[in-house]
């Protein structure tokens, strides 16, 4: 029987026994290989995945996505690999150059966990982002701290100024979607809309029409 395994439980494992790397090169290759499968092709989707510092920081990264590229197709235009605050914060040049060559492969990059109070600002002008996640502690209180509300209106507003896009991440309560609906336009994702899911659950999903792209949701958690 299939049970739901959150990272929070799986990733500690993989990084005790060296397997982050393998991790990751998998989730990118089952992406690409779903989105160019005939169920999602059909539909307007966009894809996130997720680096870890400790795969960003190998030198044969780039090899390996390219040569995953070929064997299964290249990514949609919406497709996007996501790396978190900390690892550019600690690892400035390499991920830098990482991710200008994940950019040149018509790849976009966003930062996971912005706003938790580690990216020096002057960053987000080093290296070639797309988008901004907005980091669930500040969503958490968006709609009960006047203070995280002024944050994350201020970093939606920069987002905007630097034609960035913005996901929200970790919405649980119509309060806080409505409080962020406010600040402009953005992509959210959260138990609010949809817990984790099997692909064929999602396609179901999109079928019974409730578009991803017409609501300007991401469904996840």
């Amino acid at each position: 029987m299939e049970r739901y395994i959150p990272p929070s439980v799986f990733i500690p494992i993989a990084e005790e026994c060296g397997l982050v790397p393998q991790v990751d090169l998998f989730v990118f290759a089952t992406v690409l290989r779903e989105q160019n499968a005939p169920a999602s092709r059909a539909r307007t989707i966009a894809w996130g995945t997720n680096l870890s510092p400790i795969s960003i920081g190998q030198e044969d990264l780039l090899p390996k996505l390219r040569a995953i590229m070929k064997k299964y197709g290249a990514p949609a235009a919406a497709t996007e690999i996501e790396v978190t605050e900390g690892a550019i914060l600690t690892e400035a040049k390499t991920v830098g150059t990482a991710l200008r060559g994940i950019r040149d492969m018509g790849i976009g990059v966003a930062i996971d966990d912005f706003g938790a109070g580690q990216t020096s600002l002057s960053h987000l002008t080093q290296i070639p982002i797309t988008r901004l996640k907005l980091d669930r502690s500040l969503v958490e209180r968006v709609d009960k701290d006047e203070r995280a509300e002024m944050v994350a209106s201020s970093i939606v507003a920069l987002a905007q100024q630097l034609g960035l896009r913005v996901t929200a991440e970790g919405i649980e309560r119509p309060s806080q979607a409505e409080r962020l609906r406010r600040m402009g336009p953005m992509k959210v994702q959260g138990f609010l809309y949809a817990e984790p899911m099997p692909m064929t659950q999602f396609l179901a999903l999109l079928d019974d029409g409730r578009s991803v792209e017409a609501s300007d949701r991401a469904v996840g958690g």
